[in-house]
C-alpha cells in the first residue's frame, strides 16, 4: 500500500499487478482509497468465490470463461480457458465486450480466432510491459564484482533505465517508418549508451602538431558511430569536444557532420 500513498485518489487511476500480489482484499483497499485495479489471483486466494472447476473451461474449450461479482458489487473475478487457466480479479472491468483474438492451435495447426472477455485484454495490454521487462533485464545485466548491496542496486537501476530506453527508441523507431531490421537490438543499444558515457566528458585543449594517438582513437569511434542506424536517426544527443571544435557523435549523418 506504500507504493500508491503518492498516487492522486478518485481521478481515475488503474493498477496492475500478478498473482504475487493480487488478493479480494487488497482489491477493495485500493478501491476504497479512490484507485482501480486489476490483478492475476491465485486459486487459494478467492475467498470461496464459486467459480466452475478447470476441469469444466477445459471441457468447453478455448475461450469459455466464468465470473462471478461480489455481493457488494465492487470486485468481478473471472475464469478463462485458453492455452492454461487464467484467473483475474477487478474493481472497474469485467467479461464487458468480448473480442476475438488469434491464436495458434496445435490440433489444427493453423491460427484460430478465440473468445477474449474485456478485463483480460486489458490486463495484457497493461500489464506485457512488466513481463518483459522481466524477460529483457537478464539478457544483459550490468555486473559488478562486489557483494555490497549498495553497488548491486545501482547497477539493477541503471540496467532498468536502459531497457525502457531502449523500448521507447523501437517506439520512436516505428513512428519513423525504421524497419525493424534496420533498428539496434538491445545488446547494441546498451554498448552505444556505454560509449556515449564514456565519451560525453571528453575534452582536449587546442594543441599544435600533429594529432595524437588520442584523437585518433576519438575519430575512429567518432567514425564508427556514423555507421550506426541509431545515430543516423538522431534519437540521442551527446556531445564531444576535439581539439578547437567540437561536434556531435550522435547528430550527424555519413555524408555531413556538425
Amino acid at each position: 500500500m506504500r507504493l500508491v500513498e503518492s498516487l492522486p485518489k478518485n481521478v481515475n487511476i488503474k493498477c496492475y499487478f500478478d498473482n504475487y500480489f493480487t488478493s479480494v482484499g487488497l482489491l477493495r483497499e485500493l478501491k476504497q482509497k479512490g484507485i482501480l485495479a486489476v490483478g492475476n489471483i491465485r486459486c487459494n486466494r478467492l475467498e470461496g468465490c464459486p467459480l466452475k472447476a478447470e476441469k469444466e473451461l477445459r471441457k468447453e474449450g478455448r475461450g469459455s470463461y466464468d465470473t462471478i461479482v461480489t455481493l457488494e458489487g465492487d470486485v468481478a473475478v473471472l475464469r478463462w480457458q485458453d492455452n492454461g487457466i487464467v484467473t483475474l480479479a477487478s474493481t472497474y472491468v469485467g467479461v464487458g465486450e468480448v473480442f476475438p483474438v488469434r491464436r495458434w492451435s496445435k490440433a489444427t495447426k493453423e491460427h484460430i480466432n478465440v473468445t477474449c472477455p474485456e478485463v483480460v485484454k486489458e490486463y495484457n495490454s497493461f500489464m506485457g510491459g512488466v513481463d518483459k521487462m522481466d524477460f529483457l533485464l537478464p539478457l544483459y545485466p550490468m555486473c559488478a564484482r562486489t557483494k555490497k548491496w549498495p553497488v548491486r542496486v545501482i547497477s539493477h537501476f541503471a540496467s532498468f533505465a536502459v531497457v525502457n530506453s531502449w523500448l521507447e527508441y523501437l517506439k520512436v523507431a516505428q513512428e519513423h517508418n525504421i524497419p525493424a531490421k534496420k533498428a539496434q537490438d538491445l545488446l547494441e543499444f546498451q554498448n552505444n549508451v556505454a560509449m556515449a558515457l564514456i565519451m560525453c566528458n571528453q575534452s582536449a585543449a587546442k594543441k599544435r602538431g600533429r594529432p595524437s594517438s588520442h584523437d585518433a582513437q576519438v575519430s575512429q569511434i567518432r567514425d564508427s558511430f556514423a555507421s550506426k542506424v541509431f545515430f543516423r536517426h538522431m534519437f540521442v544527443h551527446e556531445s564531444t569536444a576535439t581539439q578547437s571544435h567540437g561536434f556531435c557523435i550522435c547528430m550527424f549523418s555519413t555524408l555531413s557532420r556538425h
